[in-house]
């Protein structure tokens, strides 16, 4: 009895495998697509910083998620997708002086950052440029970014960011950053190089750009430098989601059953 229930259930099992490897065979296109996303995400900040000696690049932020595309006609796709991102939580400065070069391009700001989901909303337009298998989109949309991680951060940074040559001024650092605003809206605007891999399979390179309209994220604090430790710098570093982007996307299209 065990053993015919056992041979049904492996039958039903063949029967899903044959009719899954079929599917190109028997579907045809849907017109929504599914994939996932993966890129970084380069803020571009406001700096108040009079003596000049913070570093103007801030860690990328590693950015994640999901998306759900329609195909409205050959020319014009709209997606929605949702992704974890967040906004530094640190800042770092050097000894930027003639003659001193830093070793690192972001300085020694830390790991951490405020928790984010920003989900894109565009319109993707095919520009009929292409070259075999590859083709060039336009796309555009708004970008909203909702801070579900509102801690404040502090920090301390006892001997600043190594710069060459050796030896220099240590630079010691205070300061926090706390969320001002936790929703946010921006425009996103964009191109994508895409790579059809097969009718249902299509890879992605996107560059796009978003203006932030609203401040998000205030990182403010003060510094010294070990030759002149009696003057105290004052600075302030706001977040506001304006960004350059690099992401990569993989989408797959939905099948139809053909009636």
């Amino acid at each position: 009895m065990v053993k015919m229930r056992y041979t049904g259930r492996l039958k039903i099992l063949l029967i899903i495998i044959i009719t899954t490897l079929s599917i190109d065979s028997s579907n045809a296109q849907s017109k929504f697509s599914l994939g996932i996303d993966a890129g970084v995400r380069n803020e571009k900040p406001n700096f108040t910083d009079p003596q000049g000696y913070l570093f103007r690049d801030l860690y990328p932020s590693g950015t994640i998620g999901l998306g759900l595309a329609y195909a409205q006609s050959e020319r014009w796709d709209f997606e929605i997708a949702a992704y974890r991102t967040t906004f530094n939580t640190g800042v770092s400065a050097f000894y930027n002086e003639p003659g001193f070069i830093p070793f690192t391009r972001y300085g020694d700001m830390g790991g951490g950052g405020f928790a984010t989901l920003q989900i894109p909303l565009r319109a993707i337009y095919y520009t009929g440029i292409g070259f075999g298998k590859f083709s060039l989109h336009l796309m555009g949309g708004i970008t909203t970014f909702f801070q579900f991680d509102n801690r404040d951060w502090t920090g301390s940074i006892g001997s600043g960011t190594p710069v060459f040559p050796q030896p220099a001024p240590n630079i010691g650092m205070e300061f926090e950053s706390r969320v001002i605003n936790r929703l946010s809206l921006a425009p996103e605007l964009g191109a994508e190089i895409r790579y059809q891999l097969s009718q249902r399979f299509h890879l992605a390179y996107r560059f796009s750009g978003i203006l932030g309209t609203r401040n998000m994220v205030s990182n403010e604090g003060t510094y010294t430098v070990s030759n002149s430790p009696s003057i105290v710098h004052e600075f302030q570093v706001i977040q506001r989601g304006t960004s350059l982007n690099h992401f990569f996307s993989m989408r797959f299209r939905l099948g139809k059953k053909v009636i």
